[in-house]
């Protein structure tokens, strides 16, 4: 898991009249855009797209992204993020939102600095580290990314100490590069008291130690086979559950793969509609409820506050579910089928959405999505789902 500093610009060319902050008597160059904040999102609508041609793309207008009355924008970035940009400010009753689509284009000039924060440990101000945040859980066997920035220091030591007073050394008089891929060894205890501490190689008095987090070991691997096709899965536990760690591949009916080509499926399994994943579980297995769901996501550090919230929860869960992410389960990005569009295949390589076979109170059903720009899972209750990857989870003994 990269973690790394990110700056992005927004630039949107505008004619006409600034809705957001035009009174009829101000002009447009008069509107103080520190008033427009930017907040990090999960895009789930395919196909609506405009690209600005500098890296961006904007969600078309007119929109009211958050449903809060207020006309909203909804930007692409090349960190690879999706933000929710806004105004915020009390309006007189001179000063009133235009709407947008009197407009051909809107006009915005944002520029503004996103950097991960809960990452950064400053001491001193010239001096950026970013290492696991506190509570992180990482996984052995995979990789992560440390980075830092030092402007004099020659060279750097890198170690890794527990409280109990244990430490393994990472790299010594390593170049002060600003970066290093540590690859976790597989015999690292597991535990929850580690930091990591970067120390100038020429003066060991002169160091930074990131704050505690959490190290685990995968659990154990095993493999299933369906009798009915002869397809044997990857399962692996997590926590206590034993889950499937490939895409469910069955065909039957109530299943396509992705754009309907045979290849696709080989890859990332198949697409079922709910009815059919529902229908087709192997003996000793079942599509998970929003339930389990909820106990893997809390294994994997989702916290009580966030657990029964609607849309993106948890800092790291998705980028532990993700392929090589550590515990196993190894979500592909293979897409969905969206029934809303005209039963269109998309967001292969962008995302991976999951069913539960649970309903809401308005008897939608509730999926996951792990999507590849954002580091938590996305818990979503649609009826534009008419095709999502399947994971069983092993019935209890």
């Amino acid at each position: 898991m990269m973690k790394t500093k990110q700056q992005i610009c927004i630039l949107i060319i505008c004619t006409g009249i600034f809705s957001a902050c035009h009174t009829g008597q101000k002009e447009a160059g008069d509107c103080n855009i520190d008033s427009l904040v930017l907040e990090r999102v999960s895009y789930n609508q395919p196909d609506l797209e405009v690209d600005l041609g500098v890296g961006l793309w904007a969600w078309p207008l007119h929109m009211d992204f958050d449903s809060d009355g207020d006309m909203d924008l909804l930007v692409g970035a090349e960190d690879g993020f999706f933000y929710h940009a806004e105004r915020q400010t009390i309006l007189t009753e001179n000063q009133m939102y235009t709407k947008l689509n009197n407009f051909a284009l809107l006009v915005i000039l944002l520029c503004t600095v996103i950097s991960c924060s809960e990452n950064k440990i400053s001491q001193p101000e010239d001096f950026l580290i970013y290492l696991p945040a506190v509570g992180e859980i990482i996984y052995t066997g995979t990789r992560y990314t440390i980075s830092w920035n030092h402007p004099t220091w020659s060279g750097v030591d890198i170690e890794l100490i527990s409280i109990s007073g244990n430490s393994w050394l990472i790299g010594k008089a390593l170049p002060n590069s600003g970066s290093y891929f540590w690859d976790i060894p597989l015999g690292i205890p597991d535990g929850s008291d580690y930091s990591i501490a970067i120390t100038n190689s020429q003066d060991p008095g002169s160091s930074v130690t990131g704050g505690s987090f959490e190290i685990r070991s995968q659990g154990e691997i095993s493999s299933f086979t369906d009798n009915r096709d002869g397809q044997t899965y990857k399962t692996v536990k997590i926590g206590t559950q034993w889950w499937m760690a490939e895409n469910f591949n069955y065909s039957c009916e109530g299943s396509n793969c992705y754009k309907d080509i045979e290849s696709h499926c080989q890859i990332y399994g198949r697409l079922y509609t709910l009815e059919a994943a529902k229908e087709n579980s192997p003996p000793g297995w079942h599509l998970p409820t929003d339930n389990e769901w909820k106990q893997l996501e809390t294994y994997l550090g989702i916290t009580e506050d966030e657990i029964d919230n609607f849309g993106e929860r948890g800092l790291y869960a998705g980028l532990l579910l993700a392929k090589d992410g550590g515990p196993g389960f190894d979500a592909l990005y293979g897409g969905y089928r969206n029934i809303c569009v005209g039963t269109k295949d998309g967001h292969k390589n962008w995302e991976s959405h999951f069913w539960t076979s649970t309903l809401n109170a308005d008897s939608n059903p509730i999926c996951r999505v792990i999507t590849r720009s954002a580091g938590g899972v996305v818990r979503l209750a649609t009826f534009c789902h008419g095709g999502s990857a399947v994971r069983y989870v092993q019935d209890s003994e």
